[in-house]
C-alpha cells in the first residue's frame, strides 16, 4: 500500500507491542490477558485486510456509487488516496 501507517495499522501496532511485552508464564490472569490481546489482534488484522480488499476491487472496478467499508463509511472519492486521507487523516 503506501509507508504511511493508517490509524488502524498504528493500533495493530501497538496492540502488538503490549502482547510481546506480557510474560505468559507469569500467571493465569497474563495468559488470559495475552490471549484477549491476541484475538483483538487477529481481528484487527482481518477487520484491515478485508475493509483493504473492498477498496482495492472498489478502485479496479470503477465505481460511481462510492464504495461502502465493513466499517460501514460510504465514499465517494476518486482513488484510494484521498480516501485513506479523509477516513484516516493526514498524508498516505
Amino acid at each position: 500500500m503506501n509507508k504511511e501507517l493508517t490509524a488502524m495499522q498504528m493500533l495493530i501496532e501497538a496492540m502488538q507491542k503490549s502482547y510481546d511485552s506480557i510474560d505468559g508464564s507469569e500467571s493465569f490472569t497474563s495468559n488470559i490477558q495475552k490471549g484477549e490481546i491476541g484475538n483483538r489482534i487477529r481481528q484487527a488484522k482481518s477487520l484491515l485486510q478485508k475493509e483493504q480488499e473492498q477498496i482495492e476491487k472498489a478502485f479496479s472496478e470503477g465505481f460511481d456509487d462510492g464504495i461502502e467499508s465493513e466499517l460501514g463509511y460510504r465514499t465517494k472519492y476518486e482513488n484510494q488516496r484521498d480516501y485513506y486521507k479523509s477516513k484516516y487523516g493526514g498524508e498516505v
